[in-house]
């Protein structure tokens, strides 16, 4: 780069075109579309501006402590979107937050378990198995035994957000990442899977190297571990941003025969409960990743639809648009949870007063009732009402039965299955009005 100035020449800092630019990618990031289109400093391409504003950029950065390959250094930069991100996720996602203690709450349990359900076929998607969301709903739903290979990792995925806790009591280490594997690959034949490309990170870049030998699979796992367990990296970087790196850098190397990108997000999951995130080990970010990598997740809930990893400076990759993206996805999915929570709390509040005076009817019973009224072709399923409030079979069979006895609900048999659907009259029956 030649811009005519002395290398002490500090004009350019002072340049009426060249500072707002500074200010401007500093604080917010202006990708190299938006720098072609703005009015650029006298004698300097936009090459060069590119250059000069990374150098400045990089003052601030956050490193990524394991080079690619080719030696390449990963670094970002939080602008002021990813701090406001942030500041969401510390308020909600944090063991003490409004948010997880509703969860922990029992009526909060239908809302963690409808979480859980959703990020574990996500998980499974971006992965590339090739799995319907309604198929794999109905099977945790109701708890049936896995028929097929598909089926089975599913399920292997949703048991594994259960074993969180336990897991997170212990220093991440190869030995953890390689039990997550075994215990998503027990009892799935790999032949069977049919698979899709997978989105192992949101920029899509992966190692384009040979196949990694297993001593150098096992280098990359204990340096990624290092890194999620603090010892490498630098210190102040926020949790939510270490544990998307830790998870994107799995599915960049890897390090395992299979299942790299299923893996690296129930990797992600154990990481944020040990860091006191709870809510982010369960909450739906894979399926807001998965409808932003298809195109149906737009500005203003993400700044970019499509990522340009450039190489700014020589043997260095800036992944800002990556950082900021992901944690706008988190904030999105939090919201996403929030709005699930007051929609079903507003239903629940009418509901009670619908039934007011009927205090035979439980909690869980209500909000079975609750669900029928705006989902008039619901399906309710014993298990699920189970698995959701966390109650034995006979409890759970004995709450749906009495709705049937009451007329709330009819019971039919679907081959050894007793489905209970919403009566056609139901909304007479509560003497309530809802239009759906």
């Amino acid at each position: 780069m030649d811009t005519g100035r002395s290398p002490l020449d500090c004009s350019l800092l002072r340049d009426g075109a060249f500072v707002p630019l500074a200010e401007e990618a500093v604080c917010d990031y202006i990708t190299w579309d938006e720098l072609t289109r703005r009015p650029l400093p006298p004698g300097m391409s936009a090459a060069d501006t590119w250059e000069v504003l990374a150098t400045i950029r990089r003052f601030g950065a956050t490193w990524f402590p394991i080079a690619a390959p080719d030696g390449a250094r990963y670094w970002y930069t939080l602008t002021r979107e990813a701090i406001g991100c942030l500041q969401v996720i510390e308020h909600h996602c944090r063991a003490d937050s409004s948010l997880h203690l509703a969860m922990l709450e029992r009526e909060g349990r239908r809302f963690l378990v409808r979480s859980q359900v959703q990020e574990a076929i996500a998980t499974c998607q971006l992965d590339g198995v090739d799995v319907s969301y309604e198929d794999a709903g109905r099977l945790l739903q109701t708890g049936r035994t896995p028929q097929t290979a598909t089926e089975r990792f599913v399920a292997n995925s949703f048991a594994l957000l259960g074993e969180l806790e336990e897991l997170a009591s212990e220093p991440l280490s190869p030995a953890m990442v390689r039990h997550v594997y075994d215990r998503l690959a027990e009892g799935v034949d790999q032949r069977e899977l049919h698979r899709l490309p997978a989105r192992y990170n949101l920029s899509g870049v992966t190692h384009p190297g040979e196949e990694l030998t297993s001593s150098e699979a096992e280098k990359v796992l204990q340096d990624l571990c290092d890194y999620g367990n603090g010892v490498t990296g630098q210190v102040a970087e926020p949790a939510a941003m270490r544990g998307y790196a830790f998870m994107s850098s799995m599915g960049y190397w890897h390090p395992l025969p299979d299942f790299n990108g299923t893996v690296a997000r129930h990797m992600l999951r154990v990481f944020a409960v040990k860091k006191g995130y709870p809510v982010l080990g369960y909450l739906p970010v894979s399926l807001m990743t998965r409808e932003w990598a298809e195109g149906r997740v737009h500005p203003p809930t993400v700044r970019f639809t499509e990522l340009d990893q450039r190489q700014v400076l020589a043997g260095e990759i800036d992944y800002t648009q990556d950082a900021l993206t992901h944690l706008q996805l988190t904030v999105a999915a939090i919201d996403d949870l929030l709005a699930y929570v007051e929609k079903t709390r507003r239903r629940d509040a009418e509901m009670e007063s619908a039934l007011e005076g009927d205090e035979a009817l439980n909690f869980r019973q209500r909000s079975v009732l609750s669900r029928a009224l705006v989902r008039p072709n619901a399906e309710f399923r014993i298990r699920h009402h189970q698995m959701t409030h966390h109650v034995v079979y006979s409890t759970a069979r004995a709450d749906l039965t009495e709705l049937v006895e009451r007329s709330y609900l009819l019971e039919e048999l679907s081959g050894k299955t007793l489905i209970f659907r919403p009566a056609p009259d139901l909304k007479e029956r509560l003497g309530v009005a809802r239009d759906g």
